[in-house]
Order: C-alpha cells, then structure tokens, then sequence
C-alpha cells in the first residue's frame, strides 16, 4: 500500500491491530482512502485479511 509505510512520500505509519474499529470505520465511511487515491482490489484483500488477523 502507497500510505501507509514507515517513510517516504505519503508515509502514514504502518498499521497496527489496535486501529482495527478506526481501519473499518473509515473504509466504509469513504474516508480512507483519502480523495484523489484509491485502494485496488489487491489492497483491499490485504486490508481484510489484516483484520480478520491474518
């Protein structure tokens, strides 16, 4: 994923299972990704898998 990463351009953070409500309510309230990028069918699946703890 372009965001979140530890540096570089766009650098976000890594993501960590702590975020998991903060994750899910952002995908499904739109906010995430943010305008103008998008999340490819790759991402999401690895997203999901994320955070089913996988």
């Amino acid at each position: 994923m372009v965001c979140h990463k530890e540096s570089g351009l766009l650098a976000r953070g890594l993501l960590s299972r702590q975020q998991t409500p903060t994750i899910e309510f952002m995908l499904e309230s739109g906010e995430m990704p943010p305008l103008g990028l998008s999340v490819s069918p790759e991402d999401r699946a690895q997203i999901k898998k994320f955070l089913e703890g996988f």
